[in-house]
């Protein structure tokens, strides 16, 4: 526990992360907990990667009716799957209920270690989806310009960048 306890450098989330891997698992799993939970977690299929995929690319709390509409899943189904993930708090759950539920990873560290454990096709068709769905709206945005890049659609992207900025100079936004 001591080796554990050291290794997690002060930092509150890796110590509670490895207390619950080490109350299931050896103590090798335990020194890197995040790297562990997160492996496992994406080891189960493609709905978990799919789901890990949109929330390592929106790099913000991502509402629940998005999650729903990006990746096709009903609105229960995304609860029922980041569950785990909840549970263990390595993805954060805010609001009571539907159109005000949403979810964020509770750490940068995490976000890092999800963008790692992904593959870079799985991030660049996440970045494509949501580029796709922003673009839907109303105006060019550093998001959309942000995901156009992620999803390799280099040309869109500088046209939607000159785009925003055109927006940001006729709104005095600057």
């Amino acid at each position: 526990a001591e080796l554990v306890a050291a290794g997690c450098d002060g930092r509150p989330l890796l110590a509670v992360a490895a207390g619950r891997v080490m109350a299931r698992r050896d103590i090798a799993a335990a020194r890197e907990p995040i790297s562990w939970l997160v492996d496992e977690y994406a080891s189960r299929g493609d709905g978990e990667r799919n789901l890990l995929s949109f929330l390592a690319v929106l790099d913000e709390k991502a509402a629940l009716s998005d999650l729903a509409r990006l990746s096709g899943l009903l609105p229960g189904a995304v609860d029922e799957t980041l569950s785990p993930l909840v549970r263990e708090r390595l993805v954060l759950e805010t609001g009571i209920f539907g159109a005000e539920r949403s979810y964020d990873f509770s750490h940068d560290l995490i976000r890092q270690h999800v963008v790692g454990v992904l593959s870079p096709r799985e991030l660049e068709t996440a970045h494509g989806v949501v580029a796709d769905d922003l673009e839907r709206g109303p105006a060019a945005t550093p998001a959309l310009v942000r995901n156009l890049l992620g999803a390799g659609r280099y040309e869109r992207a500088a046209v939607r960048a000159e785009a925003a900025g055109h927006d940001a100079k006729t709104s005095l936004a600057f």
